[in-house]
């Protein structure tokens, strides 16, 4: 299956070579690319921009110099999970795995009582995009889209979880062209999916992108109509799977993760996990410690 994804994706290399060359052509015109901004401007994101921009190659080249300005402001390379220590503590937005096609799914569970903490708006916007750089890091090759679930249950008011929804997709349609393939809102409040149909034409997004909303019972059953019901479940694992920092943390690569490790219970010395005891009893509890990591080790 790899190599049959490896041998399409040379042909739509070798077919599409030229106008990726001429979208490089172009922004060099303008100014020149630094080592980093050439490294981010590689192929698959070059065609990726074009085919947002249905193969326009001044639009591709104009959109795609705007991110690399924008990415440098909010300095996206630099931003780290040392920033993020209560949000990450409590799982208000990450990873929570990979679908059927290896595609990151996010999972948002900000609550409306927190959101407007984000002031100024740039710190949201930082956390975002932290997020979302988690996820295309945890990419592989042959992916380029990620999954969005919003828990939307936090929130009262439809108009807060709008302007939530909103800002976020903003970021993802500008910046992130072609990235979602999905988007799901969990348990909306009431009236959210007659202001989501006012608002949605002014949502830069691919055509092909659906962002459905409905509402999810307690008991597993939508109330929505059973197409966008069958739409949801492969990744109801996600929403009903447990946020767990440590893992999330483990999923980040250098130098997202930041300096900071967490370290799990379990490998935490002695000494931090009890009072001193006796010597004897101490031998006692090394030696049962040592059992059970064998048998877990043979399990």
């Amino acid at each position: 299956m790899a190599k049959v994804a490896a041998m399409a994706m040379e042909k739509v290399d070798a077919k599409d070579r030229e106008k990726i060359e001429a979208v490089r052509k172009v922004m060099r015109k303008q100014a020149p690319l630094s080592p980093k901004q050439a490294e981010y401007c590689n192929d698959a994101c070059v065609e990726r921009f074009l085919r947002a921009k249905g193969d326009n190659v001044k639009k591709a080249a104009k959109t795609l110099r705007a991110v690399l300005s924008w990415r440098e402001t909010i300095g996206a390379d630099h931003i780290i999970a040392d920033e993020f220590s209560g949000e990450l503590s409590e799982g208000m937005a990450y990873v929570a795995g990979h679908d059927d096609e290896n595609r990151p799914v996010l999972m948002f569970k900000i609550k409306q009582d927190d959101y407007p903490k984000y002031q100024p708006q740039k710190s949201f916007v930082r956390f975002l995009v932290f997020t979302l750089e988690v996820a295309v890091a945890s990419m592989n090759r042959f992916v380029d889209q990620f999954v969005l679930l919003f828990d939307a249950s936090f929130f009262r008011s439809a108009s807060a979880f709008l302007n939530l929804l909103m800002g976020t997709l903003k970021i993802v349609a500008d910046y992130y062209p072609g990235r979602l393939h999905r988007a799901f809102v969990i348990d909306p409040p009431s009236l959210f999916s007659v202001m989501w149909k006012g608002v949605r034409p002014f949502v830069d997004l691919a055509p092909a992108t659906a962002v459905s909303p409905f509402t999810f019972r307690k008991d597993g059953q939508a109330s929505r109509v059973e197409r966008e019901r069958e739409s949801f479940l492969p990744f109801l694992r996600f929403y009903r799977r447990p946020y767990d920092e440590i893992t999330y943390r483990a999923m980040m690569r250098r130098p997202l993760g930041g300096l900071i490790a967490i370290v799990a219970e379990d490998f935490r010395p002695m000494s931090a996990q009890q009072p001193l005891r006796r010597h004897a009893g101490a031998l006692h509890h090394q030696h049962h410690h040592h059992q059970h990591q064998h048998q877990h080790q043979r399990i």
